[in-house]
């Protein structure tokens, strides 16, 4: 299961990109159909977690730009 979910996302890489590399990874290596509505839940988890980091720096990078400076 390790192999199937440890693919984290490239940092700046696509949300797209990386749902699909996890999709991929869930069949061959822990035996999952990514489109079985079974299975949904594991991958919807797998992928928040694996975007969150991503999310949380981009989220940071707008914080510094919408807080200007104070004087």
């Amino acid at each position: 299961m390790q192999k199937a979910f440890g693919v984290p996302q490239k940092p700046g890489g696509d949300s797209a990109e990386f749902l699909k590399r996890l999709k991929e990874g869930m069949k061959p290596y822990a035996g999952l159909e990514p489109d079985d509505p079974a299975n949904e839940t594991a991958l919807k988890l797998q992928f928040l977690q694996g975007s969150a980091p991503d999310v949380r720096r981009k989220l940071q990078k707008l914080e510094v730009f919408a807080d200007p400076p104070s004087e």
